[in-house]
């Protein structure tokens, strides 16, 4: 659930009626990097159950200023082993990592793997199809993040087979990019970001 873009009241407002459904350590939260400190703390404090994860609560720069009463979550921006490890060092126990920035799936497997031999839980961002294999390498992993808003930037979407088996092909996964939609989702994103 994102957080971090209204009130620390408003978002507790909101996370509390979703806690109610979804029951306590159930629920992740990503707060996009937009609290500082003082907010996010006063965020942890306040939220009635334990969080799975509070993701990127402050900037990366202010990790080691924030006293964590959840779960922290970071590091899909980073695109190496040291990154991360550096990210462990500020108190982050909760790796998410991608493999576009990380140099494909045999480099995320190769740093995810070394990660978790250091005791982090290594979880992923983006591709959550393909990457529940990924997961499935691992002892300990965070659940998979399932967005299928991205999905209409493929051609030809992720299909189960008859045993309801996600089917990859390489290499790439497979994936065929419908590039009218990917250059609009670029040039939107672009809009956005500007």
């Amino acid at each position: 659930m994102i957080v971090g873009q209204h009130s620390v009241e408003e978002d507790l407002e909101r996370v509390e009626g979703v806690l109610r459904v979804l029951g306590p350590g159930n629920l992740a939260v990503d707060a996009l990097c937009a609290w500082d400190p003082a907010q996010a703390g006063a965020f942890m404090e306040q939220v009635s159950e334990l969080l799975l994860w509070v993701e990127d609560p402050v900037p990366y720069q202010q990790l080691g200023e924030l006293t964590a009463l959840h779960p922290i979550a970071a590091g899909e921006r980073s695109t190496g082993l040291a990154e991360l490890l550096s990210l462990a060092g500020q108190g982050v126990t909760g790796m998410l990592v991608d493999p576009g920035l990380l140099g494909g799936p045999l480099r995320q497997l190769e740093v995810s793997r070394a990660l978790a031999a250091v005791q982090l839980d290594v979880g992923f961002h983006a591709y959550p199809y393909y990457l529940a294999h990924i997961a499935a390498c691992l002892d300990h992993h965070l659940p998979v993040e399932i967005q299928n808003w991205g999905d209409p930037l493929f051609a030809r979407r992720p299909q189960l087979n008859a045993a309801g088996e996600l089917v990859i092909e390489g290499p790439g996964f497979g994936l065929e990019p419908d590039m009218m939609m990917v250059e609009g989702n670029s040039c939107m994103m672009r809009h956005i970001n500007s």
